[in-house]
């Protein structure tokens, strides 16, 4: 007898433990990234295209919502990235979901737009929607490149992102209503990983198109004096600069880069750790809405980001240091967070159970 998840019948699956180590606070609705890395068990016994797999709760029959960011299968073992919605997360108890695949033919089974939760505002795995655009899960903010291959895909900290040659690349957003960046009593989360060829780069999320009228996101500010920072202005005629960074930083390094805005109260941690801080009393100034990856516009000229961009997330609300903590260390340390169970066969359990199969 085989198990029904999602009216279908599947003879095999696996327990997946979300270890809580690093779970400091209980947590709703979560994005838990799922590496798969090399498994057998799961590639002699799934589709080329990973439509067949369904992940439920611990009960092994409510559904959960995944989205698929990669799934090989090499020489029959898998490889591959999920981002599973899991409703409740616990700091104190056994954090546990099933991995459920099979080899028949099956309908695709992921549903991208509702793995995040309500107060996502945009999401971006930041691989190839085509190699002139990239993909919001949410659906409402694909970006545009400005040509094809310009920025260009490349290895990511997750699977692909987009490589920024510091010249003229950039993905044009468009207009981005959904936080009020302007309002400064609006909070709002910018979270995304970074890894730069140059600490001098002076570009990655721009918000406003004309100079002393947007709100900036930069790595390199002055050359390199600071090497992450936020900057915008609260009169129209003059850069502030927010918050800048006192750590020291390399190159060629993925960072995980988090900015929130509390009220008022702009921080910015580098790799979980609080690394400036300020409090703005006036609404910044933007000439408009449009939102831009890897170039802004200051001084009367263009600057261009040097580097890779990859998993941009953003928010309106200003996300918790539980949510922060976890998602850093889920992301950096994946096969960590993860223990992984044996394979179980439906047929298998059955006899052991004294069915007759």
């Amino acid at each position: 007898m085989s198990w029904t998840v999602d009216g279908l019948s599947y003879d095999n699956r696996k327990k997946i433990t979300i270890q809580n180590t690093n779970i400091n606070g209980d947590l709703t609705d979560f994005p838990v990234l799922i590496k798969i890395d090399g498994d057998t068990d799961i590639g002699n016994n799934t589709n080329a295209d990973g439509y067949d797999i369904r992940f439920t709760q611990s009960d092994g029959s409510t559904l959960l919502k995944y989205e698929r960011e990669s799934h090989t299968v090499t020489a029959g073992s898998l490889t591959a990235y999920y981002w599973v919605k899991v409703p409740g997360l616990s700091a104190t108890g056994t954090n546990e979901i099933y991995i459920y695949y099979r080899s028949a033919d099956t309908a695709d089974g992921a549903d991208p737009t509702n793995v995040w939760d309500a107060n996502t505002a945009a999401r971006y795995s930041m691989k190839d929607l085509t190699t002139s655009s990239i993909e919001d899960s949410i659906g409402a903010h694909d970006g545009t490149k400005l040509a094809v291959n310009e920025p260009i895909e490349a290895t990511g900290k997750i699977d692909k992102g987009q490589d920024f040659d510091g010249t003229n690349d950039y993905i044009n957003i468009g207009t981005f209503n959904d936080v009020d960046f302007s309002d400064y009593t609006q909070n709002w989360t910018v979270d995304m990983w970074v890894n730069s060829d140059t600490m001098n780069t002076e570009a990655y999320i721009n918000i406003g198109t004309t100079n002393y009228n947007a709100l900036s996101f930069l790595v390199g500010v002055n050359s390199g004096t600071y090497p992450f920072a936020v900057i915008g202005s609260t009169n129209g005629s003059s850069w502030t600069i927010f918050i800048t960074s006192s750590g020291s930083y390399n190159t060629d390094t993925w960072y995980h880069w988090v900015i929130t805005n509390d009220n008022g109260q702009i921080t910015q941690y580098i790799n979980n750790v609080a690394d400036g801080s300020a409090s703005i009393s006036n609404d910044i100034q933007l000439n408009n809405r449009t939102m831009k990856f890897g170039a802004h516009y200051a001084f009367n000229a263009s600057y261009y980001g040097d580097g890779t961009l990859d998993e941009i997330r953003i928010s309106d609300i200003a996300r918790s240091t539980d949510w922060r903590t976890f998602e850093y260390y889920n992301i950096n340390e994946a096969d960590n967070e993860l223990t992984w169970g044996n394979e179980e066969s439906a047929i298998s359990t059955n006899i052991f159970m004294g069915f007759n199969v």
